[in-house]
């Protein structure tokens, strides 16, 4: 029945948010960096997870010059093949810049911008803050995903005091998200309007 729900929401969320046109989420987008920017979590952070967008994702960019009060090391989530070629699992690498994420699986209904597999792998305890994507949220920090599980899988690895931030936009708030018990939640969400604190960092 969860399985069933959680498919109802996502569609819901998606029909709410394809009211937005490319022109509405890139402003949308620039207001969520903007916001981002400002919480002192994600600026004290020596390490940081980030995520390439999928296309109606919001897009928050590269981190700008200023942002962060040191120079952080920069990681992003790689799929890890199965013995069937399809994701099994998910690791970190590091880039230093957009131009060294590569296009992945294309070809399998869905495309990815990832670190290529001999980047350098980042270890998921040395990660202070990371940024997270889904369908859906709510303000009690529930995250609905795409159904793969990977981000769940990658939150679980990280320290218990690592900062997990979900970035949306508002239209992608429901209600009540339908959880399960190996459903993880975020600390906070940014959208353009908000930032909503949903756990104390203190």
């Amino acid at each position: 029945m969860s399985r069933e729900r959680k498919q109802g929401q996502r569609a819901e969320a998606r029909a709410r948010l394809a009211a937005w046109d490319a022109s509405r989420r890139a402003a949308a987008s620039a207001a969520i960096a903007e916001h981002l920017s400002g919480v002192m979590g994600w600026r004290q952070a020596r390490t940081i997870a980030l995520f390439a967008p999928l296309p109606g994702e919001p897009d928050p960019g590269w981190p700008r010059t200023g942002e962060f009060e040191g120079g952080p090391a920069i990681a992003f989530p790689r799929l890890v093949a199965g013995p069937d070629g399809l994701p099994a699992d998910v690791e970190l690498r590091a880039a230093a810049s957009p131009g060294e994420l590569v296009a992945t699986h294309a070809g399998r209904g869905w495309s990815l911008r990832e670190p290529p597999a001999d980047a350098p792998r980042i270890d998921p305890a040395a990660v202070e803050a990371v940024l997270v994507p889904g369908v859906a949220f709510d303000r009690a920090g529930r995250r609905l995903g795409r159904g793969g599980g990977f981000y769940d899988r990658l939150l679980a690895r990280l320290p218990e005091k690592a900062l997990r931030i979900g970035l949306f936009f508002s239209p992608q708030e429901l209600a009540e998200i339908c959880e399960e018990s190996h459903d993880l939640r975020l600390d906070m969400i940014v959208t353009e309007r908000e930032s909503i604190f949903v756990r104390s960092r203190s």
